[in-house]
């Protein structure tokens, strides 16, 4: 996440404090229950939020379309359309709005207009056991990560890193869509076939960093979030799950040095596998001086005996896959295709 100013912010945030206190975490000593958001359908009412940047008016009016587009009815936030500083309104109204399109029956799924900056600030204060009750589609990336990983941490339901309502929605970005968050297929192979093609720079080179077969729920999403969340019990346990990264305009030592804190502070080095997507202006410019992003993954990855592969279609790219959060699933870096072994909503 291209945010140099990030560790100031993030240090600066007065809400991440201690998470709600005997709430289980998925892997944890209580155990959990996954709980399967209900899928969507043609002409479903989805809430349009924006929980963490300000978004533009152009911005809303191709979210809205985007998600018409889809055969769906479209609620914007009450709050959404506000601006505070560097945020979508003050934190009290955009935890408002999360909450309001949970508790409203009518919503079917909730999905933010944009990423950015601000989710961290209101995860400690998301009602978890409501949002168990009322399970809805999340879906986002970027900074909505933050979100998803929590509400899956601490409520175990199911949520999707994928498009944000003012993504370009291509036609791979809604075959996806298509067959995650309507159909909800079971056994779906997602391959990376014609995605991003035109595309030449070395960030979409794929690499076998080490080899072998993964199999375990998902969890992840962008970096700069994942190294921010390390510590607030709010991330959930990687052991034995397909662990999913990605990042964009974030050069090499500092990769390395949130990898460096994710494998010093959870235990990442015990999932089943990881599977990295596009790291896009993430190069270095003076190799003489800095180690390349292929060296960084390869140093901080590729020694921990796990299967490791770099360029899936993940992350701040055109086309990118919907990626369910918390669902079994299984990659193997030779065939490269990541197969969803249950459907991700009911």
């Amino acid at each position: 996440m291209d945010r140099r100013k990030f560790n100031k912010l993030i240090l600066g945030a007065p809400l991440l404090l201690a998470p709600q206190q005997n709430l289980p975490v998925i892997g944890g000593p209580y155990g959990i229950k996954i709980k399967k958001p209900p899928r969507l359908q043609k002409g479903d009412k989805v809430g349009l939020i924006a929980p963490a940047s300000a978004a533009s008016q152009e911005k809303f009016e191709k979210a809205i379309f985007n998600l018409e587009s889809l055969g769906l009815q479209v609620s914007v936030g009450t709050y959404a359309h506000e601006k505070t500083g560097f945020l979508a309104g003050s934190d009290e109204k955009r935890l408002s709005d999360l909450h309001r399109m949970y508790e409203e029956d009518s919503i079917k799924a909730i999905w933010a207009v944009r990423g950015g900056y601000g989710t961290t600030r209101i995860i400690s204060q998301l009602n978890y056991k409501m949002i168990r009750k009322k399970a809805k589609i999340l879906i986002g990336y970027s900074d909505i990560t933050a979100l998803t990983n929590a509400i899956f941490a601490r409520s175990g339901v199911v949520g999707f890193h994928g498009p944000v309502g003012s993504s370009d929605f291509t036609e791979y970005n809604q075959e996806y869509l298509q067959k995650v968050l309507f159909e909800g297929h079971v056994k779906l192979s997602v391959t990376i076939g014609n995605a991003n093609q035109g595309n030449s720079s070395d960030a979409f080179r794929q690499q076998v960093i080490t080899p072998g077969h993964m199999k375990g729920r998902l969890a992840g999403g962008n970096l700069t979030l994942l190294s921010s969340m390390a510590g607030t019990g709010l991330l959930p346990d990687f052991k034995g799950k397909i662990a999913f990264i990605e990042d964009i305009g974030e050069k090499p030592y500092r990769i390395d040095r949130m990898l460096t804190q994710l494998l010093a502070t959870t235990n990442l080095a015990k999932a089943s596998g990881i599977l990295l997507g596009i790291f896009e202006d993430c190069e270095t410019k003076n190799t003489e001086d800095s180690w390349t992003l292929e060296e960084v993954l390869r140093d901080r990855l590729g020694t921990l005996g796990i299967p490791v592969f770099y360029g899936f279609p993940i992350g701040h790219i055109k086309d990118q896959v919907t990626i369910p959060i918390g669902i079994m699933a299984k990659f193997d870096t030779t065939s490269r295709e990541l197969v969803y072994l249950e459907s991700p909503v009911k």
